[in-house]
């Protein structure tokens, strides 16, 4: 055992020490006790250590209590012997790293300086603070951690595929330390390896439906998600049926103009009849209240004026485009034809007695309209749906050349026959290109049941929905309300087919869907699209109604929720965005939405449109938010630079 002795002052220094008559002392040892000890200096001299200057010290006596102070207080020939009181034994760890040399015991006096002693005996190295067991390796050729291998520590090496610095917690491998991560990183922090703009810290991307940042947040503190104020505010007369055109200029100054119609406003102070629609030119800078003075097509025997409306183009190419508009009258419906410019005020009863071309149905068609691009080698068609149930046929198509009008069903060169189970009429859903080929497809919903149909272009002669001439889509429920568009939104060149369906209850009770079908998944004759895994956004209210509106706007998917609450027992409705190449199953709640007006049960979305209405590149969307409690609406319109 190795011994530590704390050696005391000699001579004189112990009578400084203690104050004694060093010199009485040592002119009669034998007779005079200076320490008190009850030891005279001789007696101290023939049992105690001389060099400890017996009777200088009254601490050194035979049979004084030994302390940890390196003497032999108690006279017995051993300084500190075991059991001292503050006498610490063990292993000498001299490299003070906690960790002794298990061939080197010692006992120290406890806060005496020098090394330690401790109970650990692993030390491998007891010359080397840096070398111990559990040391990290430093790759110096030394067995750091005392593992007995020089060098041998590994580490955990996360891949990291999209090189952002940040690693994928699911492909781990262990390298040695010493050998470098090869191209791998040492943290698991990435939420997707795939991609280089997502990892922690990164900027969160606007409608991109992505955790960009890692933070389990989607588009939050995201610069470019900054909602900015609707630019301007149209309020509406009605809480009725209200829908807008805002892609088409009317007035023929080269900016698109929006159309507002009103097909069921009555006003008791004005002679005439049901219907009106007010044409504001653009671009639209002003809060504009709708009124008798804005009216711009009205009618005084023809009723439900602007049931329906649609842009034709320019058919007579003077530079400006023709608008058709139906209404009812006495005999069933007419659909006129209005040269532009349109300005000023238009009776519709005026512009047909004067000879304005228009179809003519006994009863149903005309409720919808849209114009369906062909191709070269046929005319452009007016597309007309029956709402009625009570024709033969539920879809006819007229050809926008040579003489316009007459009666629809004479002058069709397309027709969709109403099958047997069908009953009621249909709606026209959208139309596009989808496969390329520069003609329109067409989508058509079945009014009362929940199929949809694809009608692959061009359109011609007579097309059976119920004998495989078609390909249907099956929705999860019976929705006349339901919506397609046909748009490339991942801009590939090819178009995607987007279809929602705001009565479907596969995630909450009427909550909506809208699903996003690629062309190579339009195969077969029927898929039902609840059990297709496709993409798509579902809504997470019950009863919000979710796809009640769908457009695109500048690559972006505009959806709204009319019913939704964005504020708790408020039904006030939202628009919300999404990107229109999402993909997987996503919530509404993971998208970005613009609240309804909260002062009032509304219904923000009920329709909306979509068009270029400002001086701004990039088109505008216009949504309806109507509010029966009070009986009048508003239009918002929204300006491209929604998101800053």
């Amino acid at each position: 055992m190795f011994w530590i002795l704390l050696i005391g002052c000699a001579g004189t220094d112990w009578c400084e020490r203690f104050n004694l008559d060093c010199e009485t002392v040592l002119a009669s040892p034998s007779t005079v006790d200076q320490d008190e000890d009850s030891w005279t200096a001789s007696d101290e001299l023939r049992r105690c250590n001389p060099s400890e200057d017996p009777d200088f010290n009254p601490l050194i006596y035979p049979g004084a209590d030994e302390i940890c102070d390196g003497l032999d207080n108690d006279c017995d020939g051993v300084a500190d012997e075991p059991g001292t009181p503050g006498l610490e034994t063990g292993f000498i760890d001299a490299d003070l790293d906690d960790f002794g040399d298990g061939n080197r015991r010692g006992a120290k006096c406890e806060g005496a300086p020098g090394f330690r002693i401790v109970d650990d005996d692993t030390d491998c190295d007891d010359a080397n603070n840096t070398t111990y067991p559990g040391a990290d390796e430093l790759c110096d050729e030394v067995d750091n951690d005392c593992s007995g291998d020089v060098d041998d520590a590994v580490q955990a090496a996360y891949a990291d595929t999209d090189r952002d610095g940040f690693g994928d917690a699911d492909d781990l491998i262990f390298v040695p330390v010493c050998g470098g991560l090869d191209e791998r990183v040492d943290n698991a922090d990435d939420c997707d390896d795939t991609d280089n703009t997502i990892y922690p810290g990164a900027e969160e991307i606007c409608l991109d439906v992505v955790d960009n940042d890692c933070d389990e947040e989607i588009d939050v503190d995201a610069d470019a998600c900054v909602v900015e104020s609707v630019r301007v505010t149209l309020t509406l007369p009605t809480s009725g049926e209200a829908f807008g055109i805002a892609d088409t200029d009317l007035t023929g100054d080269g900016q698109a103009d929006l159309l507002i119609s009103l097909p069921f406003l009555f006003r008791p102070e004005v002679p005439g009849t049901y219907g009106e629609l007010h044409l504001l030119p653009g671009p639209l800078d002003a809060d504009v209240s709708l009124s008798v003075d804005t009216r711009t097509i009205v009618g005084e025997t023809s009723d439900a004026v602007g049931l329906s409306a649609a842009s034709l183009g320019d058919l007579d190419d003077d530079g400006y485009a023709e608008l058709a508009v139906t209404s009812l009258v006495a005999d069933g419906r007419a659909t006129a034809v209005l040269y532009g410019p349109i300005s000023g005020s238009i009776n519709i009863d005026d512009a047909l007695s004067a000879g304005a071309p228009s179809w003519t149905a006994s009863f149903g068609l005309g409720r919808e309209l849209l114009r369906i691009d062909r191709g070269a080698d046929l005319p452009t068609m007016l597309l007309a749906s029956d709402d009625s149930g009570n024709e033969p046929r539920t879809f006819v198509g007229v050809p926008l050349d040579g003489t316009l009008g007459g009666d629809f069903d004479d002058v069709a060169d397309f027709a969709v026959p109403r099958p047997d189970d069908w009953f009621s009429g249909g709606n026209i859903q959208g139309a596009g290109d989808l496969n390329g080929d520069g003609i329109d497809e067409v989508v058509i919903k079945q009014g009362n049941g929940p199929n949809i149909y694809l009608l692959d272009g061009p359109l011609t002669g007579v097309i059976s929905v119920d004998d495989g001439q078609a390909f249907v889509a099956e929705t999860g429920s019976f929705s006349f309300a339901s919506q397609s568009i046909i748009a490339d939104g991942d801009d590939d060149g090819l178009a995607e087919l987007f279809i929602a369906d705001p009565n479907d209850s596969e995630l909450q009770n009427r909550a909506g869907v809208v699903y996003r079908l690629e062309a190579e998944q339009l195969t077969g004759s029927v898929i039902i699209l609840r059990n297709l895994a496709v993409d798509r956004i579902r809504g997470d209210q019950s009863f919000s109604r979710t796809g009640q509106g769908l457009a695109l706007v500048d690559g972006r998917l505009l959806i709204s929720a009319p019913d939704a609450q964005p504020r708790s027992g408020v039904f006030s409705g939202l628009v919300c965005f999404a990107p229109a190449n999402f993909q997987g199953v996503i919530e509404l709640s993971q998208t970005l939405c613009v609240d309804g007006d909260i002062s009032s049960t509304g219904d923000l979305g009920s329709t909306l449109a979509t068009g270029e209405l400002d001086s701004d590149p990039g088109a505008d969307f216009v949504a309806f938010d109507f509010f029966p409690e009070t009986g009048k609406g508003l239009a918002f319109v929204f300006s491209s630079r929604l998101f800053r």
